[in-house]
């Protein structure tokens, strides 16, 4: 079967969105992944596309290789009739200068075909940022990347209530990990079972990584200060699961939803840098692919969820961690 067309055929839909979306995807785009709605669900053979990007103004400089562009923008497209026709939707805009390719964002559907976005991103950091290093980065926790996620509760058409730069689109992510859990994240998965009901994984390390004025990761910028100037660390990063069951609360406020975190690896599973500068990260000042581009999770039939990563600290080999207990993701 040929490559399918998921922006060249975006005819559904508000046609304002799918020559917004067209455009600001010309460039350098990274996948998030890609569902289809179950069976006896309400849109059921739905086929949703999912993918991050950049923007036209940041093409000039950001469209090769490097990577070096913030990607803020969400984006979906989805398909009812087989891929001959789209509808291109954003999920959400953080706005230039936040950047949520930490390496990938994480993708998936919930057992009725609702979408959900997980990402790790910058999104309260201002200009200032990558103007900062040593102690006055560690104090300004605004400029670290934190942990959130996006959802529709229709099947796409419209994230966390709409309001946002696109019609349908959010106004506000759920932000997951704590204001308290201060550092650096990235690496983030998702599983989703009931509508509303969510696990987000990630890793943490407790420093403030150093970014460029896009909200890139500076090359080595956790490998040490003996390794470059403006790093920071070595830093020792921790695999962590948030759970949430009542995102139908809404995304904010002391209503809002309620997140469960739990911190699952007691010993550092990577000690170092994490680029994400693409195939610009080897050998670039102490920065390495050890881990490879992601982890990944799922839910099992009794609606645990499970998460693989890579640890190259303690065993250097390919990990699951595995939720046990009572599991409340899905009515069974």
């Amino acid at each position: 079967m040929p490559a399918q067309p998921v922006l060249a055929t975006a005819v559904q839909g508000d046609p304002t969105t799918a020559v917004v979306v067209g455009a600001e995807t010309f460039c350098n785009t990274v996948p998030a992944g890609v569902a289809i709605a179950p069976p006896g669900t309400p849109h059921a053979g739905r086929i949703f596309v999912a993918w991050i990007a950049a923007d036209p103004v940041q093409n000039a400089s950001g469209c090769n290789v490097s990577m070096f562009q913030s990607f803020h923008n969400l984006f979906i497209s989805y398909s009812d009739d087989n891929g001959v026709t789209w509808a291109a939707q954003q999920a959400f805009d953080a706005g230039i200068g936040h950047d949520a390719s930490s390496p990938f964002a994480a993708f998936t559907i919930d057992n009725q075909g609702n979408p959900y976005f997980g990402f790790t991103i910058n999104l309260q950091s201002d200009p200032s940022c990558s103007t900062k290093s040593g102690a006055a980065l560690q104090s300004a926790t605004y400029c670290e990347y934190d942990t959130y996620l996006v959802w529709s509760n229709d099947g796409g058409r419209t994230w966390d209530g709409g309001g946002g730069r696109l019609p349908g689109s959010a106004a506000t992510a759920y932000r997951v990990s704590p204001p308290s859990e201060t550092g650096t994240h990235q690496f983030p998965t998702i599983s989703a079972g009931d509508p509303g009901k969510v696990v987000v994984g990630y890793l943490r390390t407790p420093l403030i990584e150093p970014t460029d004025a896009l909200g890139k990761f500076l090359p080595g910028g956790c490998a040490s200060s003996q390794t470059v100037a403006y790093g920071v660390g070595p830093c020792p990063w921790n695999l962590y699961a948030a759970q949430s069951l009542n995102l139908q609360a809404g995304p904010s406020g002391p209503s809002g939803a309620i997140w469960a975190v739990t911190q699952i690896t007691s010993t550092p599973m990577h000690i170092g840098d994490i680029c994400n500068l693409g195939i610009a990260c080897i050998g670039r000042a102490g920065s390495n692919r050890h881990l490879l581009d992601f982890n990944m999770s799922a839910l099992d039939p009794q609606g645990c969820n499970h998460i693989a990563y890579a640890d190259d600290n303690t065993v250097n080999k390919l990990r699951v961690a595995n939720q046990s207990g009572i599991c409340s993701l899905t009515k069974h």
